[in-house]
């Protein structure tokens, strides 16, 4: 929504639902194998190493934070998108540290379902990157075909 206010210039075209269907489960699978690998970096490892080292938690939890949002910075995209990768980023960041701070399991559940909200809001903002950046061609092709591997 944000990405469709800032810019709407954006074009955004139907998908047949079958087409939609057939992309769906490897879209699912894929999405999985990447979200899980950036936990397992920068809330697993990265995190733990930092709060081993330090005992402020505004360094561990911070530091990982920026690492993450600075590799997802992209200077040839335009700042709507960038607006949109960098409020997804922060609302993640943010439903995960009320997540870590839950008391009693009803916030918690409320909390991973927000952080899953967000999470698909970060999906929505790669499909704007890549789209802007490449338009048309192999090019476009090949970015694409590389973004569902990874």
């Amino acid at each position: 929504v944000l990405l469709s206010w800032l810019q709407p210039e954006i074009a955004r075209g139907p998908i047949a639902f079958s087409s939609w269907l057939l992309f769906l489960v490897p879209i699912v699978l894929l999405a999985f194998l990447q979200t899980s690998s950036e936990e397992m970096l920068f809330r697993g490892y990265l995190l733990r190493g930092l709060a081993c080292r330090f005992r402020r938690p505004l360094i561990w939890a911070v530091l990982p934070g920026l690492l993450f949002t600075s590799l997802h910075w992209n200077t040839a995209s335009t700042l709507a998108i960038n607006a949109s990768v960098l409020v997804s980023i922060a609302a993640f960041g943010l439903t995960s540290l009320i997540c870590g701070l839950a008391d009693d399991v009803s916030t918690l559940i409320v909390a991973r379902f927000l952080q899953g909200l967000s999470g698909g809001a970060m999906l929505i903002c790669q499909l704007a990157v890549l789209s802007h950046e490449f338009r048309e061609g192999r090019e476009r092709a090949v970015a694409w075909g590389w973004w569902g591997v990874i």
